[in-house]
């Protein structure tokens, strides 16, 4: 078995992924479940993902109000 390649599991969380990647100095993790490799992650596929995830958000909020209006 492969020893020192950057892995997450399948319910880590994007920033725990990208903290991940930072700390090894690479654009890609391995996501694995148990002893399986069930994935990569990719910087550029962790970047869209989250901007999925802001733009969600943003569309569930609604109108934002400054208080001034009469």
């Amino acid at each position: 078995m492969v020893t020192g390649v950057p892995t997450v599991s399948p319910n880590s969380s994007l920033e725990h992924a990208l903290e991940v990647m930072g700390r090894n100095k690479t654009r890609w993790v391995s996501v694995v479940e148990g002893e399986k490799l069930v994935g990569v992650l990719t910087l550029e596929s962790l970047f869209k993902a989250y901007e999925r995830e802001v733009s969600r958000k943003s569309a569930n909020q609604g109108p934002s109000y400054d208080g001034d209006a009469v």
